[in-house]
């Protein structure tokens, strides 16, 4: 149910956790660095194209993880935890998962079609792994945690294995945007990127479901998960005042005993402006 009247911060942090799986430290770190709301929404449209990309990339990973195991019983876990801020986002994706996560993501062209978020370049760390989208001396960062270089080299093997043959703009192209992918970066505007980046953040609302899909019809993005939370559960979360989506309209529509969905969908608003950044 959603949550009116005077709300203490202990039950505030208790609801943005629900959707992060944050450590009240952690959320205490972010809000004394950024002012603003106590859940953040991505600050540039640059941001908001990586989220989205990063949703899509994790409905796929799904696929890929049901594909190795030979079944689509059991729970698949991509993403585990989620570090908000304006102008990042860090994200903890379980191993089994990352390979595929990365093969989705990851901008290439097979077949005359595109692949994967139009841009965006890894940048692999000690502990970490950077992906980063730059464009018009703009940035946008999502950070892996975890991933260490060996365990990068290993999932680049093998999105060299699985997407091949293909243009990997990513590899062939690390400094720069390849002419051919910037091609195809006018299909941005089909998508609902501001939606899907609000979706990402709150992810973790249904951690307990064995599996979580998403596509888009026009504006509205239909988000459908296996077990897991009820459909109208999700569906006050998300219309909540204290951690869930300003102005979404959104309709829970069981569609089985065990398959749930919810239709979100925003009022058409104007990019954000593309303020000073830190990656």
């Amino acid at each position: 149910m959603p949550i009116s009247g005077h709300v203490s911060d202990h039950d505030r942090f208790i609801s943005r956790r629900r959707c992060t799986g944050e450590s009240n430290r952690e959320i205490r770190r972010q809000l004394r660095t950024e002012a603003g709301p106590l859940m953040p929404s991505a600050g540039t449209y640059l941001q908001q194209i990586l989220e989205a990309g990063l949703l899509v990339a994790a409905c796929r990973a799904v696929d890929g993880v049901h594909c190795v195991r030979g079944t689509v019983d059991g729970q698949v876990h991509v993403i585990v935890k989620a570090g908000l801020s304006r102008h990042r986002i860090g994200l903890q994706v379980t191993d089994e998962a990352l390979d595929h996560l990365l093969s989705a993501i990851l901008p290439m062209q097979i077949d005359d079609e595109p692949y994967g978020v139009m841009g965006l370049r890894p940048s692999p760390a000690r502990g970490h792994l950077d992906l980063v989208l730059r464009e018009g001396g703009r940035t946008a960062l999502a950070r892996l945690h975890g991933v260490t270089r060996a365990r990068w080299q290993q999932a680049r093997d093998f999105v060299r294995d699985t997407r091949s043959p293909a243009i990997p703009f990513w590899e062939s192209s690390p400094r720069e945007t390849h002419i051919a992918e910037a091609g195809f970066t006018h299909l941005r505007e089909l998508y609902p990127m501001g939606l899907m980046s609000e979706v990402l953040r709150r992810y973790l609302l249904l951690k307990s479901a064995d599996w979580i899909d998403m596509h888009t019809v026009g504006d509205a993005a239909k988000v459908r998960w296996c077990r897991g939370p009820a459909a109208t559960d999700v569906a006050a979360q998300l219309a909540d005042p204290v951690c869930g989506i300003a102005d979404l309209d959104v309709c829970p529509e069981p569609l089985s005993t065990s398959v749930e969905r919810v239709v979100l969908k925003l009022p058409h608003r104007g990019r954000p402006r593309h303020g000073r950044q830190r990656a």
